[in-house]
């Protein structure tokens, strides 16, 4: 019984756990349709499948010839690279975009080729190269550098305004500022020189102009400021200052011709001298009226002809009486012969000119000697002028000037000669002298101190001569 209860017990709890009979036999008949229905998605999940597959194979045969390109376009970059293609290895590492290492290759290529435009001196294509390159590297660095170098280059060829610009957009990047500032200095000081020209300030105009060197057209501004300088001491009188500054001009506007007219002046004056140191009062007298008003001329024709001596009148012969006759005997009188007219001087002046430096030797004085050609000459017109030039020490000019100078001449057989003596003027300070002696083939003439200078100097002067020559027949 006991055993039967324990199997009805099993039974009981077997169909609990497990239901009965039954009941299983419904579960199978209802998951029969549901395995039927999980079967049919396999066929879309092959159908997937196969097409992944063509897509990955597509992917794969496409995919493996670009890379096979890349590389291959790679290896051609490089190889341009080291062959010094430069352009054209940027070229192919441009083209490669992010292919490996292509655009850092791109950007150094680039990099390259700015710093080789900032070293041919093309800086607008540096500028712009680096500029285009960002924060790569010192790129920024360098664009301002180029720009840099750029100002500096319009500097010197004179494009100032480009120049300042340049230098207004670099802020505090080396000396830019320092140099703008300079550039608006000399702006000033133009603007000043060209007030003093306005103002007919020739001699400040012409100084303020120099100081500005090649600053925009400060040279040609300073030549006209003395060009007017010179016109300017025409109309004063100062005949000797405009020939001197229109001689220094060379061959600016009509500079040239107004020397030769000064000098042509001047030639003419020393001749009315030295025709006055002959004797001959009224040729000189008329040859110093013939210079109108050029320096003293005038004056000096009035006084030529107010101290031309008076001529001694000739006695008139007694009339011997026609009553008394002369015996036979009294041998009639020869007559007085005149006496031979002083020679006039030929049409041939000679006229000399030289300016050049002469150095100074220890304890006395090179003589300057001048080159002439002068025939059957018997007197000599010369203007000396000691000019130190600027810079040297101030004891050459106070050892040569107001002191007496030998004047010597050459003949035409080699011997020199001395035939007179006149003292030096003042530094700047023209002198003359009329030198007359017997008749000589002159071939140089040549001027030194009388005594030695009675202490060292060195250094060195400018001697200016002119020599005006009274050639005489003989």
């Amino acid at each position: 019984m006991e055993e039967m209860a324990m199997s009805t017990d099993f039974e009981n709890t077997a169909i609990e756990e497990n239901g009965t009979p039954d009941e299983h036999v419904d579960e199978h008949v209802n998951e029969a349709p549901e395995k039927k229905q999980r079967k049919k998605p396999t066929l879309w999940w092959i159908l997937g499948s196969v097409v992944v597959s063509a897509i990955a194979l597509a992917l794969i045969f496409t995919l493996i010839p670009k890379a096979q390109a890349n590389a291959a376009k790679y290896d051609d970059a490089q190889a341009r690279y080291k062959a010094g293609d430069y352009d054209g290895a940027l070229e192919a590492f441009a083209g490669l975009g992010s292919y490996k290492d292509a655009n850092d290759r791109a950007l150094e290529l680039r990099y390259m080729q700015a710093t080789a435009m900032l070293n041919a001196n093309d800086y607008a294509a540096a500028i712009e190269a680096f500029g285009a390159l960002g924060d790569y590297k010192d790129a920024p660095a360098m664009a301002f550098e180029a720009q840099y170098r750029q100002a500096q280059a319009r500097l010197e060829v004179g494009d100032y305004e480009s120049a300042l610009n340049d230098f207004n957009a670099l802020g505090d990047y080396k000396d830019a500022q320092s140099a703008a500032q300079d550039i608006r200095s000399l702006e000033t000081h133009y603007n000043e020189a060209e007030a003093m020209l306005n103002d007919r300030d020739y001699t400040g105009a012409a100084e303020a102009f120099d100081a500005l060197g090649d600053y925009k057209d400060a040279p040609d501004c300073a030549l006209e400021a003395r060009y007017l300088q010179a016109e300017q001491l025409l109309a004063a009188g100062d005949y000797d200052g405009a020939l001197e500054i229109f001689a220094a001009l060379g061959d600016y506007k009509t500079a040239q011709s107004s020397a030769k007219e000064l000098r042509d002046l001047e030639k003419a004056y020393w001749q009315a001298e030295v025709l006055l140191g002959a004797g001959y009062y009224v040729d000189a007298a008329e040859a110093f009226a013939a210079l109108g008003d050029y320096k003293d001329s005038a004056n000096r024709a009035k006084e030529v002809l107010a101290s031309m001596p008076t001529p001694t009148p000739v006695p008139t012969a007694t009339p011997t009486p026609s009553t008394t006759p002369r015996p036979d005997s009294t041998p009639k009188p020869s007559a007085t012969p005149k006496p031979s007219a002083t020679p006039k001087p030929t049409s041939s002046f000679g006229y000399y000119s030289d300016s050049s430096r002469v150095d100074l030797n220890d304890w006395t004085v090179t003589p300057r000697v001048f080159f002439v050609t002068l025939t059957n000459c018997t007197s000599l017109s010369i203007r000396y002028k000691i000019a130190p030039p600027s810079g040297d020490a101030d004891d050459i000019s106070h050892h040569l000037t107001n002191r007496d100078f030998y004047v010597y001449v050459c003949t035409d057989k080699g011997n020199w000669k001395r035939v007179g003596t006149f003292t030096s003027g003042n530094k700047d300070e023209w002198v003359s002298a009329t030198i007359t002696f017997d008749a000589i083939n002159v071939t140089k003439v040549a001027c030194a101190p009388t005594t030695r200078l009675g202490g060292t100097i060195y250094g060195s002067y400018r001697a200016s001569l002119e020599i005006t020559a009274a050639v005489y027949q003989q």
